[in-house]
C-alpha cells in the first residue's frame, strides 16, 4: 500500500497504537486542544490532527465553526465599513473572507 493509499484509508504505520489512543484519550477526556496535546507528547501538530481526523473528531469541530460564519461576515462588513480609506476595507476584506472561507457551511 502507497503511503497515499494508507492516508486515504485512514492507516498510519508512523504512528505507535499508543500513542494514538494517548491522543484521544486526552481530547476527549481531558478536553485538551490540539497544540497542547502535540507539546505534551512531543509531536507535530499536524499528526495530532491527521489523529483525530483519522478518527472522525477534528473535522466535525471545524464545522461547529460554521454556525458562526454568518456572525462574522456581518461583524467584518461593519469594521471594515468604519474605516475611511476604501483600499484599506477592500485588502481587509479580502483577507478576512479568504480565512472564513475555510469553515463556509
Amino acid at each position: 500500500m502507497t503511503p497515499k493509499e494508507m492516508e486515504l484509508s485512514g492507516e498510519d504505520l508512523m504512528i505507535a497504537p499508543d500513542v494514538k489512543a494517548k491522543i484521544l484519550r486526552l481530547h476527549h477526556v481531558e478536553q485538551w486542544p490540539l497544540g497542547t496535546i502535540a507539546r505534551h507528547l512531543g509531536l507535530h501538530h499536524t499528526t495530532v490532527r491527521r489523529v483525530l481526523v483519522c478518527a472522525g473528531i477534528e473535522e466535525a469541530e471545524a464545522h461547529r465553526l460554521a454556525i458562526y460564519y454568518n456572525g462574522v461576515i456581518q461583524s467584518l462588513q461593519l469594521m471594515a465599513h468604519s474605516r475611511t480609506d476604501p483600499d484599506i476595507v477592500h485588502g481587509f476584506m479580502d483577507t478576512a473572507l479568504n480565512e472564513l472561507r475555510k469553515y463556509a457551511p
